[in-house]
C-alpha cells in the first residue's frame, strides 16, 4: 500500500450556487435527476421504500436467524411479548405515502404528484435509491418516470406534468427496486425489471424475485435468481449487440429476457451461504479494454468480487463488510481507473483492477454545525448510497469521491486525502427529532445525501447535497 501524506495537498472551498427549500414539496428523502427536453429535472420524492411493504410490521426477532433462536422469536412475538418485534415501531407509519416534486436547480416548481406531507412529520424510509428510474417507453422521444408509486403499484408519470400515464399492480408490495433497459430496435422496445431488494415473501429468498414487464406494463418474465438481486441492478449493453441487458445482482439477463449467466461461483456458494450475507449490495461497470469488454466490481457482503463480461471471476477478496463500491480516477495523475471500496463506517479502501490493495483508512464524521443530539455516534448510520463519484472537478481528469455517510459531505481523493470541502450554510443545522431507539437516523432524516449532476448543462458537474428540508447545489467555478 502507498504511504500517504495527509497534509501533502490542501482542501479547496466549493461555491454554494443555489439553495432550495424542500419543505414545501413533502419532505422529500430521494433525489432523482432527469435530462428532459433539454433541461434537467430534480426529482424529490417522498417514500417509505422498502417499508412500504408490511412484510416488515410481521417479521418476529431471530426472522432470519435458524434453529432455537427462530423458534424463541416466534414464540415471543405469538405472546406479544415487549421487544418481539423488531419493525413494531413501523405501526403507525403510512406506508401508501408517495409525493414526487420536479423541480429545475433553481428550485422553481415544475409539476407535483402525490399528497403533501405535513411540514415536520418524520417518517422512517429506508433502501429507496432504486424506486425510480427514466425511458421513453411511449415513444415519443421524451423519457417517462417509471417507479414505484405504493406498495406493489408501479406507474409511469409525464415528465411534462407529472400526469399517471400508466399503473399496474405488481403481485407483492416488496418490490422496490426498478430499472429499465432498452431491449428491441424500435423506440418502444423496453423491458422493465422490477425487483425485491431486501426481504421476500416466502417461498421466496431474501433479495427475489424479480419480474419483466413490457413498455406496456404486461409481464413478460421472471426468475428467482441465485443469492438475489441484492440492491444492485446494472444496464448495459453486456454484449455490444447495440441492446441492452440487466447485471441482477450476480446474473446477467440478456435483452430476451433469458438469463445469460451467473457469475462464476455464485450459484454453488448461494447453496450454503444465505442471500441476506452474500448479496450484491451494489455492482460498478468498468470500461477499460477493447470494445465489447468490461468488468463487474461487486461489493457482495461479505466478499469483494471483479467479474469479466462473461461472468468469470478475476479475483475475489474477503472484507469485514464490503458494502459499497465506485470505480474512477482517483489518483493523482489520474493514470488508472481504481476501485473505492465502503466497509459500511467500519473501514474505507482503494483497490487497482488486478486486486491491489492501494490504501486503507476510515473517513471520519463531519459535523460543521455539530451532531444533533439525537444522534449517538458517526457509526450509527447506515445509508444505501454513501457516496458519489465527482468527475474531474478540477478539470486535470483526476475524479473524487464525495462521501457523506456520517454528517456533512466532503470529497476525497483515492488516498482519502480530502481535497475539497462545501461551506456549511446555518440552514443545514439539523434540529433534535425523537426517533426509535437503537434506529438508524437516516432512516429518519438524519445526515446529508449528495448526489453530482451536471444540472446547468454547463458541462461541468455540481454537487447535490440535500436533507429532508432543503438542497444546497455547489460547484467549483
Amino acid at each position: 500500500m502507498l504511504n500517504v501524506d495527509d497534509n501533502a495537498l490542501g482542501a479547496e472551498n466549493a461555491r454554494l450556487l443555489q439553495e432550495l427549500d424542500l419543505r414545501r414539496l413533502g419532505a422529500p428523502c430521494e433525489l432523482f435527476v432527469a435530462a428532459h427536453r433539454g433541461q434537467t429535472q430534480l426529482l424529490w420524492m417522498t417514500s417509505p421504500g422498502i417499508f412500504m411493504s408490511a412484510l416488515y410490521g410481521r417479521l418476529a426477532r431471530g426472522h432470519s436467524a435458524g434453529g432455537w433462536r427462530q423458534v424463541v422469536g416466534r414464540v415471543m412475538k405469538g405472546l406479544r411479548l415487549p421487544g418481539s418485534r423488531p419493525y413494531a415501531y413501523l405501526d403507525g407509519e403510512d406506508r401508501d405515502l408517495c409525493t414526487i416534486a420536479a423541480t429545475d436547480w433553481q428550485g422553481r416548481l415544475i409539476w407535483r404528484y402525490g399528497d403533501d406531507v405535513p411540514q415536520g412529520t418524520p417518517y422512517c424510509s429506508h433502501q429507496g435509491e432504486s424506486l425510480v428510474c427514466f425511458a421513453d417507453v411511449n415513444g415519443d422521444g421524451a423519457s417517462e418516470a417509471v417507479g414505484m408509486l405504493g406498495p406493489g403499484r408501479l406507474g409511469v408519470l409525464s415528465l411534462d406534468d407529472g400526469r399517471l400515464l400508466q399503473v399496474t399492480q405488481l403481485p407483492a408490495d416488496n418490490f422496490t427496486l426498478v430499472k429499465a433497459a432498452h431491449t428491441g430496435g424500435g423506440p418502444c422496445d423496453w423491458t422493465i425489471l422490477a425487483g425485491v431488494p431486501e426481504l421476500g415473501y416466502p417461498p421466496h429468498s431474501y433479495g427475489n424475485p424479480v419480474i419483466l414487464l413490457d413498455q406496456r406494463l404486461q409481464r413478460v418474465g421472471g426468475a428467482d435468481l441465485p443469492a438475489g438481486i441484492g440492491h444492485a441492478v446494472k444496464v448495459l449493453d453486456a454484449d455490444g449487440d447495440g441492446l441492452s441487458e440487466f447485471l441482477a445482482g450476480y446474473t446477467l439477463i440478456d435483452h430476451d429476457g433469458k438469463v445469460a449467466w451467473t457469475a462464476e461461483g455464485i450459484a454453488d456458494r448461494s447453496r450454503t451461504v444465505s442471500a441476506g450475507k452474500m448479496h450484491a449490495d451494489c455492482t460498478e461497470i468498468i470500461h477499460d479494454g477493447p470494445p465489447g469488454t468490461w468488468k463487474a466490481a461487486v461489493a457482495g457482503s461479505d466478499m469483494f468480487y471483479l467479474f469479466d463480461e462473461q461472468g468469470r471471476l478475476l479475483w475475489r477478496r474477503s472484507g469485514v463488510h464490503p458494502q459499497y463500491v465506485l470505480s474512477g480516477r482517483f489518483l493523482p495523475q489520474a493514470a488508472d481507473i481504481v476501485l473505492f471500496l465502503l466497509h459500511c463506517r467500519i473501514q474505507m479502501e482503494s483497490w487497482t483492477l488486478a486486486g491491489q490493495k492501494i490504501w486503507q483508512g476510515r473517513l471520519p464524521g463531519n459535523w460543521p454545525m455539530g451532531r444533533p443530539s439525537t444522534v449517538r455516534d458517526d457509526d450509527c448510520f447506515h445509508m444505501g448510497r454513501p457516496a458519489a463519484v465527482w468527475h474531474n472537478p478540477f478539470g486535470d481528469k483526476q475524479d473524487l469521491v464525495v462521501y457523506h455517510e456520517a454528517g456533512w459531505p466532503y470529497a476525497v481523493d483515492g488516498l482519502g486525502r480530502r481535497r475539497v470541502e462545501f461551506p456549511a450554510p446555518s440552514s443545514c443545522r439539523q434540529a433534535p427529532v425523537a426517533i426509535p431507539p437503537r434506529h438508524r437516523p437516516d432512516d429518519y432524516g438524519y445526515g446529508y445525501h449528495s448526489f453530482v449532476a451536471d444540472v446547468d448543462l454547463d458541462g461541468r458537474e455540481e454537487v447535490i447535497i440535500h436533507d429532508r428540508r432543503f438542497a444546497w447545489i455547489y460547484g467549483l467555478r
